[in-house]
């Protein structure tokens, strides 16, 4: 089941990309609203789920908004200095610091690993595909540079996937109740965390044009974001392990370079740069492996 979640969440994470391509809403702007528009969207449908009642489900949701906020301003920071490709390169190193934690955290997980050293050796490789592939296609020369800026950031990312897993562990309502619940929760600590750094950075001196939030795409970028919310705690509530989860959303960058390929046919969209298929093609074979090797404990 969490195959399925986690495919889904890697599709509506490269339609609101695409869709932010044409929209070209600003970064900064995008940051700042991305906790409050999608918890008003989630809002109305609050009373038709039960609300998980364990106080600690509500703590983690909040402690993952600190590390969302974190990661959202260390982020635009990071593409200002390197560059949007080399940042994308580097964010997969996180998947393997959270294989790596996760294998501490979960003795239980660890014993299984051991009772079948095939199994994790395959799991390994295919995380390892995954990662290395990721980094690869948009690889540059100061790539490594950025990763000793960016180590704040990769611990971050990986804190937000442990979080999520925690979360979901702890919601005791049904799988959709706390998607709902946590989407909402955290996306508005997001909101006020982002403010409160906003209102403390150079930032705050910018003025925003607030007219292009009257534009339906740009409702609909923030539509897919909520939903991409909900789908990934879905995965992470059906998945033993949140490595599986954040490895297999990396397949976005595949339905990316299929969406750029298609919207270029249709000319809707300039030239999209050459691709490097090696890399998207390791990436879709360590992606069936590792569906094929963990779908016993889906």
């Amino acid at each position: 089941m969490w195959v399925l979640f986690a495919l889904l969440t890697s599709l509506l994470d490269a339609s609101y990309y695409l869709c932010n391509q044409t929209v070209k809403l600003s970064p900064q702007l995008f940051i700042l609203l991305r906790g409050y528009i999608p918890a008003l969207l989630v809002f109305p449908f609050l009373p038709f789920f039960q609300a998980p009642e364990k106080p600690i489900f509500y703590l983690v949701c909040v402690g993952q908004g600190i590390f969302i906020a974190y990661h959202d301003f260390a982020g635009f920071k990071a593409i200002r200095r390197f560059g949007a490709e080399i940042v994308s390169s580097i964010l997969p190193l996180s998947t393997g610091m959270l294989f790596v934690f996760w294998l501490v955290a979960e003795p239980s997980m660890s014993v299984q690993y051991w009772m079948n050293k095939t199994q994790f050796l395959l799991i390994t490789a295919s995380v390892t595909g995954i990662i290395y592939s990721v980094y690869k296609y948009n690889h540059q020369p100061e790539s490594s540079a950025a990763l000793k800026y960016m180590w704040l950031m990769l611990f971050a990312a990986m804190s937000i996937n442990v979080l999520n897993k925690v979360a979901t562990a702890n919601g005791d309502s049904s799988p959709m109740s706390i998607g709902i619940y946590y989407a909402f929760v955290s996306s508005l600590s997001v909101g006020i965390l982002n403010t409160i750094i906003y209102l403390k950075s150079s930032e705050r001196k910018r003025v925003y044009d607030l007219s292009m939030l009257r534009s339906p795409k740009v409702w609909g970028i923030y539509v897919l974001l909520l939903l991409s919310m909900i789908s990934k705690n879905m995965a992470m509530n059906y998945s033993p392990n949140p490595t599986y989860v954040a490895a297999l959303i990396y397949l976005s960058i595949l339905w990316i370079v299929i969406g750029n390929h298609l919207l270029n046919k249709l000319k809707l969209a300039p030239v999209y740069p050459h691709t490097k298929w090696r890399y998207v093609l390791l990436l879709v074979i360590s992606s069936i492996v590792l569906i094929l090797v963990t779908s016993t404990n889906s």
